[in-house]
């Protein structure tokens, strides 16, 4: 999301325009931390408050050193996941009711803006000239993608997928509350609420 905002300075900047840039900056910056969840699929016919117990499947990891610099491990992912199944209820123990599939995927987003004819270049004389408006870039970013897979592990079939993606920073501890914050964001689709939250 891009908010762009234009003040008019030719006027003095009274109380009440001070007031709403303060509440817009604080909606661009709440909304630029959002996460992003992505399809969420439920199978139909299934009944998730049979499961008891989960375990997470054996990963590989293709390609770990392009993960560590950004502090995006799958160690902070499966521990934010495992606490969430916990909140459930649900107990890890080896050979689990379910099987929790974890994939990290990491990407560059743009962020974008649509020049305008006040963008144009300044132009008297007489040779022909056209301009059209056009998406430039001003800013990329490092953006990570956790999805998850739920499987019935008798059955051996997905019950549930979801991800989540949120932009990747250097600071660890930041970073360690986004993934939290992430999966969090996640799990409020999950067919089982939190216990005690019903």
């Amino acid at each position: 999301m891009e908010l762009v905002l234009v003040i008019n300075f030719k006027n003095r900047l009274n109380m009440k325009n001070l007031l709403l840039l303060i509440i817009l900056a604080g909606i661009s910056l709440s909304s630029c931390s959002k996460t992003a969840i992505g399809e969420i699929y439920a199978d139909d016919s299934t009944d998730f408050s049979q499961y008891k117990t989960f375990n997470f499947a054996k990963m590989s990891v293709n390609n770990q050193l392009e993960l560590e610099p950004k502090q995006v491990n799958i160690k902070r992912i499966q521990d934010a996941v495992r606490s969430e199944l916990e909140r459930r209820g649900l107990k890890e123990q080896v050979g689990g009711d379910m099987m929790v599939n974890l994939g990290i995927v990491m990407d560059v987003g743009e962020t974008t803006r649509t020049t305008t004819l006040q963008d144009a270049p300044m132009y008297i004389g007489q040779r022909n000239y056209s301009w059209k408006s056009e998406e430039i870039v001003v800013n990329t970013y490092d953006r990570g993608t956790a999805v998850i897979d739920i499987i019935d592990s008798k059955q051996n079939k997905l019950v549930w997928q979801g991800s989540a993606s949120k932009v990747i920073v250097d600071d660890v501890d930041k970073m360690g509350e986004k993934i939290n914050d992430g999966i969090t964001d996640l799990f409020k689709k999950f067919p089982v609420k939190p216990i005690g939250t019903e």
